[in-house]
C-alpha cells in the first residue's frame, strides 16, 4: 500500500530553539556566524530525524491505498480490465449483488474475490491476508485512526471488524496476535449505506459466547 505519514512538529519545541538563537543574533551582533552555525545545525538534525523515521521507522504496508488493490478501484475499474490484471478466475459465482470472481490467496480457505456490480464494474474488493504479509493489526489501527464501528463477526472467535467506510475500508484484526486477518475495499460512504449491505456479516455481540 501507498503510505501517508503526518508529522507533527512542536511549534513550542522549535521555537524555544530558534527564538533564543535569533535574540542571541540580535544582541551580539559580533559573533552572527555561530548562531547561523547553530541554527543550521538545528535544522540538519531535524532533516535527519525525518528521513530516518520515513524509510526506517515509519509502518510499512504491502498493501495498496484505501479503496483500491493491484491496481483495481472500486468504482472505476471494469470486469474486462480486471481480468486483464489477474487473469481469468479460478470461480465465478454470482448473486443479486452481481458476480464474485474468485483468485488464489495466501489463505488455505478463502481466495481473494472481486466483486463486479450490475454497472459492470468493480463493487468490491476482498483481500485475505497470511503472516507473509506482515499486517499488524495496531500498525494498520495507527495507520487508519479511530474505526467509525467496532463490531464482531462470525470469521473467527477472538476476532473483530473495524469498519472505515469514509475511508472505503473494512478490515478484521485479532488482538491476541495483533494481526489482520482480511481487508475490504469498495468506494467511500456513509456508515449506514455500508451496513445496509454487508451489515449480516456482522454482530453488535460476540457470536461464538452465545
Amino acid at each position: 500500500m501507498n503510505e501517508v505519514v503526518e508529522q507533527n512538529i512542536d511549534k513550542n519545541l522549535l521555537s524555544t530553539i530558534t527564538v533564543p538563537l535569533y535574540t542571541k543574533q540580535l544582541t551580539a551582533p559580533s559573533k552572527p556566524k555561530k548562531a547561523i552555525v547553530i541554527g543550521m545545525g538545528v535544522i540538519g538534525t531535524v532533516c535527519i530525524l525525518i528521513v530516518v523515521y520515513f524509510f526506517y521507522l515509519a509502518p510499512k504496508f504491502k498493501q495498496a491505498s484505501p479503496s483500491s488493490w493491484n491496481g483495481i478501484k472500486p468504482g472505476v475499474t471494469t470486469r474486462e480490465s480486471v481480468i486483464k490484471k489477474m487473469g481469468n478466475p479460478l470461480s465465478e459465482k454470482e448473486s443479486t449483488q452481481g458476480a464474485f470472481l474468485q483468485y488464489t490467496s495466501e489463505d488455505k480457505v478463502f481466495p481473494n474475490t472481486v466483486l463486479i456490480g450490475q454497472n459492470n464494474k468493480v463493487s468490491s474488493i476482498f483481500v485475505q491476508l497470511s503472516e507473509k504479509d506482515n499486517a499488524k493489526l495496531s500498525d494498520w489501527l495507527k495507520k487508519y485512526g479511530k474505526p467509525e464501528k467496532e463490531m464482531f463477526n462470525y470469521y473467527l472467535d477472538g476476532s473483530k471488524t473495524y469498519l472505515y467506510p469514509n475511508k472505503g475500508t473494512t478490515f478484521v484484526g485479532v488482538t491476541t496476535g495483533d494481526q489482520v486477518l482480511s481487508v475490504q475495499y469498495y468506494s467511500p460512504g456513509s456508515l449506514e449505506d455500508y451496513l445496509n449491505q454487508w451489515g449480516g456479516n456482522f454482530s453488535e455481540t460476540n457470536p461464538f459466547e452465545m
